[in-house]
């Protein structure tokens, strides 16, 4: 069944005649809604909203021109803007939103497209399956890691001093399984060996966990340690020669080392070297006891050597 809809009311029949004579000289077809209800009571004109002319929905851009020129619409109304054309000439033909104001189809196709681009970004900003992969890795290497630094590496540091063995398997066990080539196992290794006095074996795991990090002063003067307790005087002072080069600081330990060896002239230039930079940054050196029990090591071994 062909769907009226009201365009224009009137107070009275009368006054709709002249617009009804003109749309239907154009081939409008018009029906007055509620004219013969007015015509009798007059009264209930306003009540009901008066007489209201209605023409087809399949009319309506036929009659626009015409309500315009009779000034029941502005010129401009006539004419949508060109893109609910465009979206009505696509959409005039769809199932169910067919029937919508335009407009609405309007609104329709904006959220539509919106949901289309938001959807599209969604997609393709997933990260790939390699990505995601390697995002798994990196957490899983990062729990790891915390758990290393926070958990076992505590433990085994409680363990050298009073079960150095025990720390020794635990770490080689970790070593084995979960944290291969890791330094700081490594190292904890080469401290048990050192508490229980195989320097050779302490020597071989500082070495290893200098390799899977980098030389350090700190491992340097350990294994130098190592090197001493086993008399290797000169692997010991060239580990230390490396260690100062990189920490003047340890210029004492590499003075110690060549005074074992009993020579008194690399020692004695080792320890003047020290004492000579420790004065310049250390404001208190001079009333520390231990920096003059130092210096007057330094001033005896002087002795020996005039």
């Amino acid at each position: 069944m062909e769907k009226f809809i009201t365009v224009a009311t009137f107070q009275y029949p009368h006054e709709a005649y002249v617009l009804r004579t003109k749309l239907e000289s154009q081939g409008v077809r018009v029906f007055l809604k509620d004219e013969l209800t007015v015509q009798v009571h007059n009264f209930l004109s306003n009540a009901i909203g008066g007489v209201k002319l209605q023409i087809r929905e399949s009319d309506l851009k036929k009659a626009l021109p015409l309500l315009a020129d009779a000034g029941f619409l502005e010129r401009d109304d006539t004419q949508k803007p060109a893109y609910l054309n465009w979206i009505d000439e696509r959409t005039n033909n769809m199932p169910i939103i067919k029937n919508w104001p335009v407009e609405l189809r309007a609104f329709f196709v904006a959220g539509l497209i919106v949901t289309s681009v938001i959807v599209f970004f969604f997609l393709f900003s997933q990260p790939s399956k390699e990505e995601r992969l390697s995002r798994q890795k990196q957490e899983l290497e990062l729990k790891a890691a915390d758990q290393l630094e926070n958990y076992y590496l505590p433990l085994i540091d409680s363990l050298i001093y009073s079960e150095p063995q025990r720390a020794i398997d635990f770490s080689k066990k970790l070593l084995h399984s979960a944290y291969p080539n890791n330094k700081e196992l490594y190292s904890r290794i080469a401290y048990g060996y050192v508490e229980m006095d195989s320097f050779k074996l302490a020597s071989q795991y500082f070495n290893a966990s200098m390799a899977y990090s980098f030389r350090n002063p700190a491992g340097l003067s350990a294994m130098a340690y190592c090197a001493v307790q086993l008399k290797n005087y000169d692997e010991a002072i060239e580990y230390l020669k490396e260690a100062s080069s990189i920490n003047e600081d340890f210029k004492v330990q590499l003075a110690a080392a060549y005074e074992m060896k009993e020579d008194w002239k690399n020692a004695e230039k080792y320890y003047s070297q020290y004492i000579a930079g420790r004065e310049k940054w250390d404001i208190h050196a001079k009333r520390n006891i231990e920096f003059q029990k130092l210096k007057i090591k330094r001033d005896s071994i002087k002795g020996i050597i005039q």
